[in-house]
């Protein structure tokens, strides 16, 4: 279970840090004004907020590990949709809904995860686990300004390619290993029952 939370956790920061930063770059570079750039990611941010309360209510009613696993997916759509080329990304509605699913997926991964990730171990390890799974998800912020200061600033697509492989294996862990915290007493998952 840690190394799926670890690797959600990282693929979660790469795309937050990476992708979704170096976005109003590559829109630029596709030809957009910054202003309309900085538009269309609002636009989506718009698109997107809404749907973050459906998130933290899906975790708290329906389930906690599905809804992990959920964000995990709809940020690899988003990741898919960041890789069509660059003429079907022309449709602005399209594009918009790239960067929605995006926003979507990685805001409800984070709110998410570390919630999650305390809920599944026992208090003796409980804040390590949690450090480390936070730790993780900041670690793309810095590879990324180190990427940008050697001068690597891959596209919007190129980076989308990148990670499509650890979400997946994220999405494919979390489902495998995870477990349900939904309904259950702290006291519960503490004695492994």
């Amino acid at each position: 279970m840690t190394i799926a939370l670890v690797i959600t956790a990282l693929a979660w920061s790469f795309i937050n840090f990476g992708l979704l930063l170096w976005l109003p770059t590559d829109l630029e570079a596709r030809g957009y004004s910054s202003s309309l750039a900085s538009g269309i990611i609002a636009s989506s941010a718009l698109v997107a907020l809404p749907t973050i309360v459906i998130v933290a209510w899906t975790y708290s009613q329906f389930s906690s590990k599905w809804t992990l696993v959920g964000t995990i997916i709809l940020s690899l759509f988003g990741l898919v949709g960041a890789a069509l080329p660059p003429d079907v990304l022309a449709w602005p509605p399209m594009l918009i809904a790239v960067i929605a699913l995006l926003i979507v997926g990685t805001n409800g991964m984070i709110a998410v995860l570390l919630p999650y990730c305390a809920e599944n171990y026992p208090l003796g390890v409980r804040g390590r686990a949690t450090g480390l799974i936070a730790g993780a998800s900041k670690f793309g912020g810095v590879t990324v300004q180190a990427f940008a200061l050697g001068g690597f600033i891959p596209t919007l697509g190129g980076a989308a390619l990148a990670l499509l492989a650890p979400t997946l294996l994220s999405a494919g862990l979390t489902s495998w290993a995870g477990r349900e915290t939904k309904g259950r007493s702290l006291r519960e998952l503490e004695s492994g029952t």
